[in-house]
């Protein structure tokens, strides 16, 4: 593991932010939201994770009070 770049270095310091001109070491990911299609005029996201939200509705028990 390197040392911080940071003078003193904060406490729970994992690791620096890479710098303007270096990569970054983790691609950035959505995961399953990806969208299906994104141009200048529409962004069209996936149904699935909506879908599976409106079933949670309909089978989450009700507590009464």
């Amino acid at each position: 593991m390197s040392n911080p770049k940071l003078v003193p270095p904060c406490s729970g310091w994992q690791e620096d932010l890479p710098r303007p001109d270096e990569l970054p070491a983790v691609i950035p990911a959505l995961g399953l939201d990806t969208p299906n299609l994104q141009n200048e005029i529409c962004l069209e996201l996936p149904r699935t994770s909506a879908l599976l939200r409106g079933w949670l509705i309909w089978f989450v028990p009700f507590q009464g009070g």
